[in-house]
């Protein structure tokens, strides 16, 4: 399930105007669209008309779709509404959405009758086929998904599942979070994530058939829906599709999924990095005895920033009796001096930019650099009020995801129990189209993450921090949108139980509001 690559323009063209299919396929939906337009004439929008009229349909068009084809060849299927053309072309009907309105029509029909509150703008129909495991890539997520035909099984695995959360207004939201699932979805409309991994089951004829008919409609919306020519727009509405503008404005319903993925640049940049140097005055790293600070954004902006601190304690305040008693030394502060980390042991380069610092309080301040992919992992030993660093490593989920993952598991499965960890980016933790494995969460959980972890988005900023073998949920874990800085802090100490977090929190600093609100200021104090 899930839509389909963009068309070339050439084959667009002709699609426009006669199509590529055989004459033998063009037959068939030619007849399709007649019986679509009979069940409109009669008003009958029903899911028994539609089974009628696609499962009427002897031969199927076909789609190069590699990400899913079980076996590398064309799959039997057909895509309605929007699609992207390259070459320039931009978002476009597609070419049996141009040919065969009347089954648009009444596909688009039922689907809103089916689900009134669901915006789309395309609708992939797929024929008997079962889809490799595979993540979409020009879907925005939400999408629903229907079989119908006579089958068994079928349905559909997915690699997590859309919760009911509330955000930080309080409020009840969809997120993800909560885990691999299998959807049963013959003939009922089932919600899932097309930004998750998923993929067919296996079917089977149902009792007393000779062979499965099952065709899947999964519908979406498409990442560019908003950003289509007047025209297209148009005709988009005028088929029934409820997802398609012009104008570039976000649907309500799509504003808590929308990932924008765009950098920042000129004006924006340039204010992003003042942002960030008034933030480094402003809110320095914890200082306490036994504190713990991350903060890290993606590389939406400016490539990705982030930095790890911790507090030494003890072994800081000794070095400073020790400077006290010796004659030369002088009177006033030191400052921060540099700080040798503890070499890596994971064969992946982190090569720090900056080297770390460690002030008069022991206060040491390990700034990650930018454009670095995968997660930064930094594990601390409590020790006598202070906080010793064991390992600093750069587990590269990006590029290999699988051996990293396996890396990052066996790193923290060796940790004794009661050492503190800190996780953060400072680009992006994945690729795109290649969501973190199951492995990653299971590791997250040893340091006392959550049951249900929401995944780990592309360029989404990413913190966490966790005590190896603590209770489930202990840990504090934060994600966001991609322009958002995360501030996560806690308070490390150990009690009749080992080591625990207190004084937890985060902080979300939403970047591209403060940089429109300082301009906004600046319009208002000229005008004036």
């Amino acid at each position: 399930p899930g839509p389909p690559p963009a068309e070339t323009s050439k084959t667009q063209k002709k699609k426009v105007a006669q199509g590529t299919w055989s004459s033998s396929v063009r037959r068939q939906l030619e007849k399709a669209d007649q019986r679509a337009a009979a069940a409109l004439e009669a008003d009958d929008i029903s899911t028994e008309a539609v089974e009628r009229v696609l499962a009427g349909i002897a031969e199927w068009p076909t789609q190069a779709r590699p990400n899913v084809s079980p076996d590398a060849k064309a799959v039997t299927g057909m895509c309605l509404g929007a699609v992207n053309v390259l070459g320039g072309v931009g978002m476009q009907l597609s070419a049996v959405s141009q040919n065969f309105q009347n089954l648009v029509k009444l596909v688009c029909a039922w689907t809103t009758k089916e689900l009134p509150d669901f915006p789309f703008s395309s609708l992939q129909i797929n024929y008997n086929y079962a889809a490799k495991k595979h993540v979409d890539g020009n879907n925005i997520g939400p999408s629903h998904i229907i079989s119908l035909g006579d089958h068994a099984g079928g349905e559909l695995w997915v690699a997590d599942t859309f919760v009911e959360k509330a955000n930080d207004k309080g409020e009840k939201v969809l997120r993800g979070g909560g885990g691999e699932s299998v959807i049963k979805c013959h003939r009922a409309w089932k919600l899932f994530d097309g930004n998750s991994e998923h993929y067919t089951m296996p079917f089977r004829a149902s009792p007393g058939k000779a062979a499965p008919t099952r065709i899947s409609i999964v519908a979406f919306s498409h990442s560019s829906y908003n950003k289509m020519p007047e025209e297209t727009a148009r005709e988009m509405k005028a088929l029934g599709f409820t997802a398609g503008s012009s104008d570039g404005k976000e649907l309500p319903y799509f504003e808590a999924f929308r990932i924008d993925k765009s950098e920042l640049t000129g004006e924006g940049l340039d204010a992003y990095f003042a942002l960030r140097d008034d933030r480094k005055k402003a809110r320095p790293p914890p200082s306490a005895p036994g504190a713990v600070g991350i903060e890290c954004n993606g590389y939406s902006a400016g490539k990705g920033a982030g930095w790890f601190s911790f507090v030494r304690g003890r072994a800081a305040k000794k070095a400073r009796i020790d400077a006290f008693f010796k004659p030369k030394a002088p009177a006033a502060t030191r400052g921060p001096v540099t700080w040798d980390a503890p070499k890596r042991t994971n064969p992946v380069s982190t090569n720090l930019e900056v080297k770390p610092t460690v002030d008069d309080a022991g206060l040491v301040t390990i700034q990650l650099p930018k454009n670095r992919v995968g997660l930064w992992f930094l594990e601390l030993e409590e020790k006598n009020g202070g906080l010793r660093c064991v390992a600093l490593e750069r587990f590269d989920l990006y590029n290999k995801v699988e051996a990293q993952a396996a890396a990052f598991h066996a790193h923290v499965a060796r940790m004794p129990a009661g050492r503190v960890a800190l996780v953060s980016i400072t680009d992006t933790a994945m690729a795109k189209t290649r969501p973190l494995p199951k492995l990653v969460y299971d590791t997250l959980r040893l340091l006392g993450g959550e049951a249900h972890i929401e995944p780990i988005g592309y360029r989404m900023p990413f913190g966490f921090v966790g005590v190896r073998g603590a209770a489930a949920g202990t840990a504090i874990c934060a994600l966001d949108k991609t322009k958002v800085i995360l501030r996560l802090e806690a308070s490390v100490r150990r009690g009749g139980g080992g080591v625990a977090l207190e004084a937890k929190g985060v902080e979300r600093f939403d970047i591209t509001e403060h940089i429109l609100s300082s301009t906004d200021a600046g319009d208002g104090a000229a005008a004036a």
